[in-house]
């Protein structure tokens, strides 16, 4: 699984325990970080992918095109 922040970083983790002043991050019953409350957007599976992501492709009219949501 992962943490991902507000500010788009992920952060590998196996397990995760949240208190009233954020959240602990660990790895192998190692703590690897803390994410201060409100910093933390979501602790999710290692299939998800953040809807801001701009590598997507685009479908238009049913074609597939290797082309970025941003035009570049």
């Amino acid at each position: 699984m992962k943490a991902v922040l507000k500010d788009g970083t992920e952060i590998e983790c196996d397990k995760f325990d949240k208190v009233s002043d954020g959240t602990y991050l660990y790895k192998n019953e190692d703590q690897i970080g803390f994410i201060p409350l409100g910093e933390l957007r979501a602790v999710a599976p290692d299939a998800y992918e953040p809807k801001n992501d701009r590598s997507k492709v685009v479908r238009r009219g049913g074609k597939s095109e290797d082309k970025k949501i941003d035009g570049t």
